[in-house]
């Protein structure tokens, strides 16, 4: 039912809405819902009284909006109060029966100052206090009911609040993100749009995400928020905000790939890396190591020795292009070390990484002092996600004093200068109360980024991640601008929606790439050659027919591209439209006439037209500059067959059969050629040693397949096609 109210009231169905909502909402026996629910419905009831009398009411199409929100929220409550009812079980549930207090008054928000105490016991319990109460008001937060003013005060108050960190700020920020993605509440959406002007990065990029993801998640209710649309196009009119849009949406976009980069890493480049680890000689010490920490080697030369070494040289350098193309090549290491203590509960997997946090504290006083630093400088240098980084920690933490050196002395090792001098510099203090500068152009992405990687592993790692709204769904998963109108904005920029168009066409999503392109501004669209030929390109890969068109107009545009010529060529081949193929091979031919390619792909289509003859001078050219290039024999071989030179042909055909490279499929040529001669007999021990070949290699459907492959055309040369069908019976026999 629900789906059907959301529907009707994307529609504009009041009436409908309400009277699907009325046994709904009775049934809950909530009083004040029932109460808010009347009014809507007596509050429309006086407007379309109002207009059936004739007068004009300028405010109505505002009013009748304010219901349709006022209907949305009653519903949303209801579903809310449904759930809590019905799946106690559920870690949201659980979370919102707990008592959690008030947040805003809490003595235990100021968080720990490391090296404030060296009361190493007083500072644990300090973290373990500020860690319960961080939690109280994450689930405070994530399970709220929708905000009045006094909650939405009380977390700004809290934001604005000297004693906030950024960390906690970050968290806070998460757990308002995962609560519009249960329950959409306008008042927590506008709360992130301020949070995005924060100061501090994290802060800022979580609340962007958050954004993106819920104007995606609420596209089609957004139309009844004007305020919500207009905050986001008044921030468009931001170069940098939508900059930072674009590159959350391309890193969205990415995060479909997880689940093929995933399984690249662990059927394909992790199995060669640990295998050239375990067989490389004189690494007796690599036994020590937990074979998780060998395949999360941050510096791959440790790895390469041993006669695989550049065969996972070559893995690992795929795993780095992967990497900074924005893939999420480490999933598929770390999603399996989730199961420490420390992810036990939900706000921790949102924890910017600190030791001085619960668990992360005891292995960071555990370790020794140089390997703490050299943790520290690692990490903070790493490309690992927050909640990775918390795994790595612990994964190291339980290795051992042993393992821990074994793994220091390998990292020094590979260590360059600059980082050595980053590990000699550095304190185990971490200022948590203040942000430093940054280069919001440079590090947003990164940071985006992830968060995005954090994001992820919560809806697939987390133990109850399936009792969670997943955004990462296939059937949630649509991320460009073009499918969602509350994106409207963004579709102006036409720099960012052209490097948008143009990631989607490296990545092989030719519909998406194609229809950005066309989307473009037509009066800078129209008269950039280099737009026509990737929408071009992308309808070539879609077999789309208009793509020759397409690389038409690109080519009055640019008459000079070789490109483009080259792939009108193609596609004209490809048509079957052979004349403007051979055309525009002529005028790549006019510039390079001995490139062997383009005049067999001319002679090719001179055979499609059938015109033998003519291609035979083209072929001989071919086999004058390379005589030893196959194809160019097999060509002109079938030219001269087709043509009746009968013994040139045969003579062609049998210095084929000889070649080591030859294939069954000349065989049969051969045959098909002794048969055209009248030689039936010596064509009938052929067809035999092929069909025998095919037995060996392939299957019956197989050889009649490639008998009849050029069998069709042996009409050109007398050969009658029902005499030839009996051959082919006669051979099977």
């Amino acid at each position: 039912m629900a789906a059907n109210i959301y529907t009707t009231l994307f529609e504009g169905k009041l009436v409908d809405a309400i009277t699907m909502l009325r046994p709904k909402i009775e049934g809950l026996g909530v009083w004040q819902l029932n109460e808010e629910l009347e009014q809507v419905a007596e509050t429309y009831r006086s407007m379309l009284q109002y207009l059936l009398s004739g007068a004009e009411d300028p405010e109505g199409p505002a009013m009748k909006q304010k219901l349709i929100r006022q209907a949305y929220a009653i519903n949303d409550r209801a579903n809310r109060i449904i759930r809590l009812r019905k799946k106690k079980e559920e870690q949201y549930c659980q979370a919102e029966s707990r008592e959690s207090g008030s947040v805003a008054d809490d003595t235990y928000a100021l968080a720990v100052v490391p090296g404030a105490t060296k009361d190493r016991r007083a500072e644990k319990e300090q973290i373990e206090r500020h860690d319960n109460w961080l939690k109280a008001a994450f689930e405070q937060c994530w399970t709220s009911d929708l905000w009045n003013g006094n909650d939405e005060t009380r977390y700004r108050t809290l934001f604005a609040s000297e004693t906030t960190s950024d960390s906690d700020k970050a968290v806070l920020t998460s757990a308002v993100t995962l609560a519009l993605l249960e329950m959409f509440d306008e008042k927590k959406l506008m709360f992130l749009f301020d949070a995005y002007e924060d100061q501090s990065p994290e802060v800022s990029q979580r609340a962007l995400t958050g954004i993106v993801l819920m104007l995606i998640r609420y596209d089609g209710r957004l139309k009844f928020y004007t305020d919500i649309t207009s905050r986001f196009s008044l921030n468009c009119e931001n170069d940098q905000f939508r900059q930072e849009c674009f590159t959350i949406l391309m890193q969205l976009e990415y995060s479909k790939l997880t689940d093929t980069v995933t399984a690249k890493m662990v059927h394909d480049i992790m199995p060669a890396i640990v295998s050239n680890i375990k067989s490389a000689p004189n690494r007796a010490d690599n036994n020590d190591l937990p074979e998780t920490l060998i395949a999360n080697g941050e510096n791959p030369e440790w790895l390469f020795e041993g006669k695989d070494g550049k065969k996972a040289q070559k893995k690992i350098q795929q795993m780095g292009d992967m990497q900074k193309e924005g893939a999420d090549v480490y999933m598929s290491s770390f999603c399996h070390l989730k199961s420490f203590a420390f992810f036990g509960s939900l706000h921790r997997w949102f924890l910017p990484f600190s030791y001085f946090q619960p668990y992360a504290i005891d292995i960071h006083n555990e370790l020794r002092p140089e390997v703490a630093r050299l943790m520290n400088l690692m990490l903070n240098n790493s490309p690992f996600c927050n909640s990775d980084k918390y795994s790595f920690a612990f994964m190291v933490g339980g290795i051992g004093e042993a393992g821990q050196d074994t793994l220091m002395q390998q990292i020094e090792g590979q260590m360059g200068d600059d980082f050595k001098n980053g590990l000699d510099a550095l304190t185990q203090t971490e200022d948590t109360a203040q942000t430093k500068s940054w280069n919001r152009e440079k590090e947003a992405g990164k940071i985006s980024r992830n968060y995005i990687f954090d994001l992820y592993r919560v809806f697939n790692a987390y133990p109850y991640h399936h009792q969670l709204f997943n955004p990462f769904d296939k059937k949630f998963s649509h991320f460009t601008p073009l499918h969602i109108v509350s994106f409207g904005p963004l579709t102006k920029d036409y720099d960012n929606m052209l490097a948008l168009a143009e990631f989607f066409m490296r990545r092989g999503q030719y519909a998406d790439a194609k229809d950005m392109f066309v989307s473009l501004n037509p009066q800078m669209r129209e008269s950039d050659a280099d737009i026509w030929q990737k929408i071009g390109f992308c309808q070539q890969k879609l077999n789309e027919p208009e793509a020759l068109d397409t690389y038409k107009t690109a080519f009055c545009l640019q008459p000079e591209s070789k490109w483009t010529i080259q792939h009108i060529a193609q596609t004209a081949f490809d048509k079957e439209d052979y004349d403007t193929a051979i055309e525009y091979y002529d005028m790549m031919l006019a510039d390079d006439a001995d490139n062997l390619k383009l005049i067999m792909r001319k002679a090719e289509a001179m055979f499609a037209k059938e015109q033998y003859k003519e291609a035979l001078p083209l072929l001989y050219k071919v086999n004058y500059i390379d005589e030893n290039l196959r194809k160019g024999k097999e060509m002109l071989a079938w030219g001269l067959f087709m043509t009746k030179n009968f013994d040139k042909a045969e003579t062609l055909y049998r210095d084929l059969a000889k070649d080591e490279e030859a294939v069954t499929l000349d065989t049969i040529n051969l045959a098909h050629l002794l048969y055209a001669k009248g030689e039936v007999q010596k064509a009938m021990k052929l067809y035999a040693k092929a069909y025998q070949q095919y037995m060996k290699e392939a299957t019956t459907e197989k050889f009649i397949e490639d008998f009849w492959h050029f069998g069709i055309f042996l009409k050109n040369v007398g050969v009658d096609e029902g005499r030839l069908a009996i051959v082919a019976d006669a051979v099977r026999v």
